[in-house]
């Protein structure tokens, strides 16, 4: 899920669907069993052409119940046409038997958000009519079912496990409904009003507990009553499968008014949910989300678990406590998969190899930054181990990682063709600020980054310059850092008028330049770049609030790049305890309306430049752009 965002120049597109395979003898959904045949014959298997890759649910002879993450993509777009859906009902092996339902209708709710699969639920309306009786729906005044001690079951066709294989034949699993007070503290984005989970289980993941899986997503969530099933939950998201968490589920309840309205004909598409979904703030408004913690390790993988619910193209691991190889890491990561950290031994410790696992389909590419001293042999081993394919971009310096790094960026992101506007962006090679703080534009475009020492033109960034002559050069920083000389050579190589300087007196004022750049003259080129199923984007959606200060603060940054690479946003950054925030941070982001999201723990952004963030985002406290 949410990597269907294709670039209009390299058409590589990452599918929803991974068809399932045949189902695994010990028949687990995770840790379940088969279903009879006939016990639900109101579950959809949800096909994107003609392979499984959903749940969903009949509730009305023409309406399908799912979730919305299973139609949109990681910006909220249609991923899938009615022309590729369709449904297998009444059976219990979706390649035969049943009733095949298509799609007539596709309707996400309203305000789903892509980040953080809040309201995350869809109707399908179908040509034909479901020759089954619907399963009824929880309703606002059924609290009770939605909390301890209700036992629910979840049925579905997707994966056995993290890692594993999706089933033909249907799974059910019984799993206990967990307080709202044990699943928040799992998930930054998690929302009482909308959401609940359930679940059991374990740590260890050689021996998952009870849980869906990747597959399962749209499916039903349900209680047993004298009367029938009644639906509570949509699969939603959730970490690795039947271990440490438990899984989300969108609460039927809350959305009972909408679904109600559409089905009815009340509530039309392009209207707001009428229920108490539809009162959420949302935008500037929306209270402030934070990610992660004080390491930068367990911080990358929260990012990751945030973004991808579905498998990624691919992974990138970098070193986390040493920047230079690493930098490039925003452009190739970019929107197509996750970037992790080794340790600051450069090992790779279960929690990163199991996100993995969870997102890059087996045997696919991990991408290593750098060598042996930054990420360690017996980290390439382990991946290999594991059934990866490891790809170690690493140069005899930092300039020439950067640089095969960048090459790859254009081969693998950017299909073969040069980067979006002909571009390239080029860093000073001996510190970290600005080569993270671009990465809202390198991670978001796919545009590679190159480093360079002051004085003179590095040999690497001179030799990629001189095969690939872009006609852009983003150029990062003042002459402290990226010195007059360096800019001659560059235009010696490219021609002249090919640079863009994007700098100001201090790493914060050279941040603020470069969202100022990325939001009013790169943003709106947004059509030109990208193929844009709905309406196409025009303005970041999220301001990351950052620490550009701290010295461990690089990888904090860098892993943030896959959100912004995601959604789209922009970089707030801060200094020093990250409690202040300079008015040129506030003005870049004036009026922007989007969500502010911290970065790190109190110690790297503090809770205090929250709300003046909040207020500059909304158009409060700053001057407008």
């Amino acid at each position: 899920m949410k990597l269907f965002r294709t670039l209009a120049i390299a058409c590589l597109v990452v599918s929803l669907i991974t068809p399932a395979a045949a189902a695994d003898p010990e028949y687990q959904i995770v840790d379940g069993e088969p279903a009879a045949d006939g016990a639900y014959p109101w579950m959809a298997a949800f096909l994107f052409d003609g392979g499984q890759g959903c749940g969903a649910s009949v509730i009305a002879p023409q309406w399908i119940l799912t979730a919305a993450h299973c139609v949109l993509d990681d910006r909220g777009q249609p991923a899938v046409s009615v022309d590729q859906v369709s449904f297998a009902v009444d059976t219990t092996n979706w390649t035969e038997g049943g009733q095949v339902l298509t799609a007539a209708e596709i309707i996400a709710h309203p305000s789903y958000d892509p980040l953080t699969t809040n309201n995350d639920v869809a109707l399908v309306r179908t040509n034909e009519a479901a020759q089954v009786t619907p399963v009824a729906l929880a309703g606002t005044g059924e609290a009770a079912l939605e909390a301890p001690p209700t036992v629910a079951r979840v049925i579905g066709y997707g994966a056995l496990g993290t890692d594993r294989e999706g089933s033909e034949q249907l799974l059910q699993v019984d799993v206990d409904v967990r307080d709202d007070a044990v699943c928040a503290p799992f998930w930054p984005q998690w929302e009482d009003l909308t959401m609940l989970c359930a679940g059991n289980p374990t740590e260890d993941s050689a021996d998952p507990g009870r849980d869906s899986c990747q597959g399962d997503s749209g499916g039903p969530l349900f209680v047993e009553r004298d009367s029938g099933p009644v639906q509570i939950g949509i699969v939603s998201y959730g970490g690795e499968c039947g271990v440490g968490s438990p899984g989300v589920y969108a609460q039927v309840s809350t959305f009972r008014q909408w679904i109600d309205g559409i089905v009815g004909g009340q509530v039309q598409p392009d209207q707001p949910d009428p229920g108490p979904a539809g009162e959420q703030p949302d935008g500037a408004a929306a209270d402030p989300l934070r990610v992660g913690g004080d390491d930068p390790v367990a911080n990358a993988i929260a990012m990751s678990q945030l973004i991808f619910q579905g498998d990624a193209s691919f992974g990138v691991l970098a070193a986390s406590a040493n920047f230079p190889d690493a930098l490039g890491g925003s452009a190739l990561a970019s929107y197509h998969g996750p970037l992790l950290y080794v340790d600051a031994a450069g090992q790779l410790g279960p929690a990163t190899l199991a996100e993995f696992q969870r997102t890059v389909p087996a045997g696919g590419v991990i991408y290593i930054l750098g060598g042996v001293a930054a990420v360690s042999a017996e980290a390439e081993q382990q991946l290999i181990a594991d059934g990866f394919e490891v790809v170690r971009l690493g140069g005899s310096g930092r300039q020439e990682t950067a640089r095969l790094v960048a090459e790859e960026v254009i081969a693998t992101v950017n299909g073969g063709e040069v980067p979006p506007f002909d571009s390239v962006i080029v860093a000073y090679e001996g510190n970290w600020p600005d080569a993270v703080a671009v990465g809202q534009i390198s991670a978001w475009f796919g545009i590679p980054v190159l480093l360079t020492p002051t004085d003179t033109l590095g040999g690497p960034a001179a030799e990629y310059l001189s095969t690939y002559q872009p006609t852009t050069v983003m150029v990062l920083g003042g002459d402290a850092v990226i010195g007059q000389a360096v800019r001659d050579e560059i235009e010696a190589i490219t021609g002249p008028d090919t640079l863009i300087e994007l700098q100001g007196p201090s790493r914060i004022a050279t941040s603020a330049d470069i969202t100022v750049f990325n939001r009013y003259e790169l943003f709106p080129l947004n059509a030109e770049i990208f193929e844009f199923s709905g309406e196409p984007i025009t303005e970041p959606e999220v301001v990351l609030a950052v620490n550009l200060r701290r010295d461990d603060a690089f990888a904090h940054v860098l892993a943030a790049s896959q959100v912004v690479g995601n959604v789209g946003g922009v970089f707030a950054p801060l200094e020093g305890d990250g409690s202040a925030v300079e008015q040129s941070v506030l003005d870049s982001i004036c009026g922007l309306d989007a969500e502010v999201i911290a970065i790190g723990s109190t110690s790297l952004v503090a809770d205090a430049a929250l709300a003046p963030l909040q207020a500059a985002s909304a158009g409060q406290g700053c001057a407008a752009g």
